[in-house]
C-alpha cells in the first residue's frame, strides 16, 4: 500500500543540532522521514523534479515560537501543498497521531481519521479534499496495475531515490544522536542491507 502510515509515534534517530540555517537540516529531514511528506506520504520518487516540490516544516509555527525556528526537533519533512495549507495552524503533532490505527486510507483515495487528533490534522491540511482523494485513487491504482503488469515501474514508484544523503559526510556543529548516522539509509544501501522496496 503505498500509504501506508506508520505503525507507531515517530522517534527521532538523527539529532544535528547548531546550524545557522534551518535549510542546513534538509539531508537529515529527508532521511528522517523517509524522502516523503510527513503527512500526507507522498514520495519524491513520485515526482520526476523535486526541486521546490518538499519543505521544510515548523510543526510549532516560526511566528508562535521564534525560538524553536533551528531546533531539530521542531523540523518536519513536508509536500509544498501541505505545508502551504498548514500555514501557521497550530495542529497536533503527526509524528505522535498520524499513525496506522488513526489514520483509514480507503482503495479509492478517501481518507478517514479515527481519532479527534488526526481527523484535525486531515481536516486543517485538506487532505480529504477532491483533489487529494483523486490524487491517492490514481496513485493506488497505478502501483497496483505496475505491481501486476510490469514489476520494473513498480519498484521504480516504490524504492528509495537513487540520491540518498550520506551523512557521514556532514559536520553540523553538534549532533546528540550520532549513532544515527550508521542507520541512515544511505549507510544501509552501503551495507547491502537496504531492502528494493519500502
Amino acid at each position: 500500500m503505498p500509504f501506508s502510515y506508520p505503525m507507531n509515534r515517530h522517534t527521532r534517530r538523527h539529532g544535528p543540532a547548531g546550524y545557522s540555517s534551518y535549510a542546513s537540516y534538509r539531508p537529515w529531514l529527508r532521511d528522517e522521514f523517509l524522502f516523503r511528506c510527513v503527512y500526507c506520504l507522498k514520495r519524491e520518487q513520485w515526482d520526476i523534479v523535486i526541486k521546490g516540490k518538499y519543505h521544510i516544516d515548523h510543526y510549532r509555527p516560526q511566528v508562535h515560537n521564534p525560538g524553536d525556528v533551528l531546533q531539530y526537533e521542531n523540523l518536519l519533512y513536508a509536500c509544498a501543498t501541505c505545508n502551504l495549507a498548514k500555514g501557521k495552524e497550530l495542529i497536533p503533532n503527526p509524528c505522535h497521531y498520524m499513525l496506522a490505527n488513526s489514520v483509514i486510507i480507503f482503495e479509492d483515495g478517501r481518507i478517514k481519521g479515527t481519532t479527534s487528533e488526526a481527523k484535525r490534522v486531515i481536516k486543517v491540511l485538506g487532505l480529504d479534499d477532491t483533489e487529494y482523494c483523486e490524487f491517492r485513487r490514481l496513485t493506488i491504482d497505478t502501483i497496483a496495475l505496475a505491481r501486476q503488469m510490469k514489476p520494473d515501474l513498480f519498484r521504480r514508484y516504490m524504492q528509495y531515490p537513487d540520491e540518498l544523503p550520506n551523512l557521514a559526510d556532514l559536520r553540523p556543529p553538534d549532533n546528540i544522536r550520532p549513532e544515527g548516522v550508521q542507520e541512515s539509509y544511505y549507510a544501509q544501501r552501503e551495507r547491502r542491507q537496504l531492502p528494493a522496496v519500502y
